[in-house]
């Protein structure tokens, strides 16, 4: 029995009924949505952490961003290839076909936690460049 999944004929193991039921045609579609909404509050992120820092009255409290941004350019370099890492297994997690080498269940799995973890991230950013933006704005007008 070494080798073979149990539960059906052949040794392969049998998609559950939620991940079946899921149209990852349209699941495809919205992860590539959500990873370049990603991208593009990743970039807005920079730009206001930039604009509060030149506005002399902020300093960026992750304290390894800090030591970062202290090394001038090489420094922040270095964080933006840090910030923009996790785009790697995203990109390749958007990419992977749900019926690719029989794998179905695994990739159908993977497909939907990273949809889940896009959305997290993404409402986590929205929200913080929210918060970051109404404080450098505040400044501005008071």
């Amino acid at each position: 029995m070494a080798g073979h999944a149990v539960g059906s004929p052949g040794g392969e193991r049998q998609v559950p009924k939620f991940l079946a039921s899921i149209d990852f045609g349209s699941l495809n579609r919205r992860l590539w949505r959500l990873l370049m909404v990603f991208v593009l509050l990743n970039f807005a992120d920079v730009a206001i952490t930039l604009l509060a820092l030149r506005s002399g009255h902020f300093v960026e409290l992750n304290p390894l961003a800090s030591q970062l941004f202290s090394r001038r350019m090489p420094g922040f370099l270095l964080a933006l290839l840090l910030k923009y890492m996790p785009l790697a297994p995203m990109l390749y997690a958007c990419s992977l076909d749900p019926e690719h080498d029989g794998q179905q269940r695994q990739v159908r799995a993977i497909k939907l936690g990273t949809f889940a973890a896009l959305f997290a991230a993404n409402s986590y950013l929205m929200g913080l460049l929210a918060f970051n933006a109404y404080n450098l704005l505040s400044l501005q007008f008071s």
